[in-house]
């Protein structure tokens, strides 16, 4: 259903803003349950990645500096 895509989705990226990773993943992954030929879902799935490589970055960069 694509009202059920979309609101898994929209959930899936304020997840991400909120740097809930995990729960955005789950929210992006049932997006693709329903349709798993989405380009969207799929490139919301690789944009967290992007996100989680980054938050993990600044907060290494964070606890390194405030040594």
């Amino acid at each position: 259903d694509k009202e059920q895509f979309q609101s898994s989705l929209s959930k899936g990226y304020a997840l991400m803003k909120e740097e809930k990773f995990d729960e955005a993943e789950v929210a992006f992954q049932k997006s693709l349950e329903i349709d798993p030929q989405s380009k969207a879902g799929q490139q919301a799935i690789e944009e967290l990645e992007v996100q989680r490589r980054t938050s993990l970055t600044k907060s290494l960069k964070y606890k390194t500096s405030s040594n």
